[in-house]
């Protein structure tokens, strides 16, 4: 069996390559156009339905994918496509830019939608999960592709469609939810009856417009067997409210023609609302254009109930009846129907089941591709190019936090159609909340008191804006220095000339924050120094606790400190270096060394080479002159 089957993938493989008319087996991708399949058989159609050969216009046209006329059944072909699909419903969305196009398969394959661009390019195959229904209609809003089949509505979101056409594989599988087709959702009996009463038996086709869902059902105005029969020659439509989808709301009922196969409304630029069906029975019976002026008078709100004919059959919403205003004989077996813009106009996209396997052979005209048709021109009226705005599903995709002195960025990416937003995060400022309490130890000459300053608690920035912000009495001294390429200690000594008044020692690895406090007027001068120092820098304040004697602040900036004084007589030479060279020192591990100098816990060559370096070399400590005015 298996050699059977591979010998047939073989055979439909040469098919494709040499010409026959299957569909091509190219690569999916952004680029990829479906090859006309039936060329002559449109000619024919075209020359045959000559309301069709005035209308259409062959710049919107595209090939209809996923149709062959092979004797492959349900073998799917390298391209994902399986050669029995039936092409059926077709939406635009105007948040993607994407059209979907519904196909269900003879052999009870999955159902599928082929998802294309806005100019008719194939890009993808969905296979729906677990379904093999006929998907007749299709429709989307901002949010939701909707399939329609039996007396179910169906959905998918547009966000999981999104993700799967990031997916490699041409073929993506997604899963589908259901919404009920109900006596309570339709106001009226439902179930499937091949009758005149008043029955609702199938969904068959639908649309979105305006914040509504539409659904009907196909059905003949002759007595059949196998569709409900309408002698009243007209079905209902129902536009339901799924803003909420747990809780369906039926807003409006209108009447449609019986053999209603696809349906959408669209406006003109004076905002009046049309409705155009898709009307087709029989593989060789022409389909009919038909164009209608929605009453305006019965229509009400675009969104609520109108005041129209109340039936008296059951349906508890006003039915509103419309009048034809056009008519147009087109090729034979129409499906669905949508609309979509092109070069700022309004055109009508309408699929046919013609050039499916099943109906190749018997069917006299072929419609192997997607037809469209001006409508302003068609009906000599403005049509409304404006479809309906987008509203993004934005999450975000990227952030840049702010700090205390810098503002951030958030990026959103839509989540449906990958639309980007960006934002400006602003910048906090400082949350002078965190006080701390000074941990200075003092030489004998001034008093040991508690005292405190305050942070920021978020990047514990010192407050040096706030008078108020110590509890001393007397002048006070502090700042901070760089510890982040700090690998030892170093210390910090306030003089006043040559004598030490006070000092601090900075551990590596600490916040690097120092406080002088009780610092009489003067000149005076602060050191930084260390053993085998690198590069830092500091900054100091100055103010009393009297915001009204506050003392002017200024910034303290030190040339760079140098690495190497190993001996710390201040001075980097080559006593520093024999130290370096000892040989119980060097090559060996010494974790926390003074000789240790880039602190990788080696005294080695590249230790030696940043004593060497001619801004370190003889100098190890640097003092800065400092008023206390």
């Amino acid at each position: 069996m298996k050699r059977i089957q591979k010998i047939l993938c073989i055979i439909i493989t040469v098919c494709m390559l040499s010409g026959m008319e299957l569909i091509g087996a190219e690569a999916a991708n952004d680029t990829t156009t479906q090859s006309y399949l039936y060329p002559s058989k449109y000619t024919s159609a075209v020359n045959k339905y000559t309301d069709y050969k005035a209308v259409k216009y062959d710049t919107l046209q595209f090939a209809i994918p996923g149709i062959g006329n092979g004797t492959t059944g349900g073998v799917k072909v390298s391209t994902g496509f399986f050669a029995d699909y039936i092409p059926q419903g077709i939406t635009y969305n105007n948040h993607t830019k994407k059209i979907y196009m519904s196909a269900y398969s003879e052999s009870k394959q999955n159902t599928v939608v082929f998802v294309l661009s806005a100019t008719g390019k194939y890009e993808r195959t969905l296979e729906i999960e677990n379904y093999t229904g006929h998907a007749g209609g299709v429709a989307s809003d901002n949010r939701y592709l909707y399939l329609v089949s039996g007396l179910s509505i169906y959905y998918i979101g547009l966000d999981s469609i999104a993700t799967a056409l990031e997916q490699a594989s041409n073929t993506v599988t997604i899963q589908k939810s259901r919404i009920a087709v109900n006596s309570a959702l339709c106001a009226m009996n439902v179930g499937d009856y091949a009758d005149s009463s008043n029955v609702f038996s199938s969904c068959s086709f639908c649309t979105y417009f305006n914040g509504l869902f539409w659904f009907g059902e196909f059905s003949l105005d002759t007595q059949q067997s196998d569709y409900p029969y309408r002698a009243s020659g007209e079905s209902y439509f129902f536009g339901v409210d799924l803003s909420d989808l747990s809780t369906p709301v039926l807003k409006k009922v209108m009447t449609v023609p019986c053999k209603t196969q696809g349906a959408s409304f669209f406006k003109d630029s004076s905002g009046n609302t049309y409705l155009a069906c898709s009307m087709s029975y029989g593989r060789n019976n022409a389909s009919t254009m038909r164009f209608y002026k929605i009453n305006q008078s019965e229509w009400g709100s675009d969104a609520g109930y109108g005041q129209g004919t109340q039936a008296s059959t059951g349906v508890t919403k006003f039915v509103h009846k419309n009048t034809n205003i056009k008519q147009l004989s087109m090729p034979n077996m129409m499906e669905d129907i949508c609309t979509a813009v092109s070069s700022n106009k309004l055109y009508l996209l309408s699929v046919y089941e013609s050039g499916a396997k099943k109906y190749y052979d018997s069917a006299s005209y072929v419609m192997d591709r997607v037809s469209a048709v001006d409508i302003g021109s068609t009906l000599n009226i403005t049509a409304s190019a404006q479809l309906p705005a987008v509203e993004h599903t934005y999450i975000q995709s990227a952030i840049t936090q702010p700090d205390c002195t810098h503002a951030g960025s958030a990026t959103y990416t839509c989540s449906i159609c990958g639309a980007k937003n960006a934002q400006s995060l602003p910048k906090p400022g400082h949350d002078f909340t965190l006080k701390i309490e000074s941990d200075d130890t003092l030489v004998p000459d001034f008093a040991d008191e508690p005292e405190y300053y305050y942070t920021c608690s978020r990047c514990e920035t010192i407050d040096t804006e706030s008078g108020a912000t110590f509890s001393h009495t007397t002048n006070t001294l502090f700042g901070a220095v760089d510890m982040s390429r700090q690998a030892k200690a170093v210390t910090v000594t306030l003089l006043q000339e040559d004598r030490v008044i006070a000092q601090k020692s900075l551990e590596k690895d600490s916040n690097g924050v120092f406080v002088f406090r009780g610092v009489p007027h003067g000149e005076y001068s602060m050191r930084l120094s260390g053993h085998g120092l690198l590069s830092l820098s500091l900054e100091g304040i100055v103010f009393e606790s009297d915001s009204a004697l506050r003392v002017a602040s200024a910034a303290i900036n030190s040339e760079p400190l140098c690495a190497g004084d190993i001996n710390a007589d201040n001075v980097v030479d080559l006593a520093d270096l024999s130290i370096m060279l000892r040989l119980e020192v060097f090559g060996q591990f010494a974790m926390g060394a003074d000789e240790d100098i880039n602190g990788d816990g080696t005294v080695n060559i590249e230790d030696i080479g940043i004593v060497l370096l001619a801004d370190n070399f003889a100098q190890s400590a640097k003092t800065i002159q400092y008023s206390m005015q």
